[in-house]
């Protein structure tokens, strides 16, 4: 539903970004926090973008229509990495996040939401 990235749910506009086909603001969010939170598994494992898959579902539940959307996320608790041959693929298991990473990754996020450019009705 989300693509590979927040890009793929917004198009540009002359004065930011508007969100593509209707997509719900919070998705365009909730995009930038799995590119997050899979480039944190990525880096904590020691691998990064082009080495290791990371693995993540999201839920969505309605309550009342489309406008009144919660949004859960599930991260797998490590990271697939390919053999040199790319004949076997094993998954690497990493430990639980600390405070502080926590801590710095809701920073990061945050950072992310408010860097992005103007989208319509992102942040209302």
């Amino acid at each position: 539903m989300c693509g590979d990235g927040p890009g793929e749910l917004v198009e540009p506009t002359t004065n930011g970004l508007k969100v593509r086909n209707g997509v719900n603001k919070r998705l365009f969010i909730q995009s930038l926090t799995r590119t997050s939170v899979a480039a944190h598994l990525r880096r904590k494992a020691g691998y990064t973008k082009a080495t290791a898959q990371t693995g993540a579902i999201t839920l969505i539940q309605r309550f009342g229509g489309a406008v009144n959307l919660n949004i859960h996320m599930l991260f797998l608790d490590g990271v697939y990495i390919d053999s040199a041959d790319r004949s076997r693929t094993r998954f690497r298991w990493v430990k639980a996040p600390t405070s502080n990473e926590l801590t710095q990754l809701t920073h990061t996020i945050a950072q992310r939401v408010g860097r992005a450019p103007p989208v319509t009705g992102l942040l209302d």
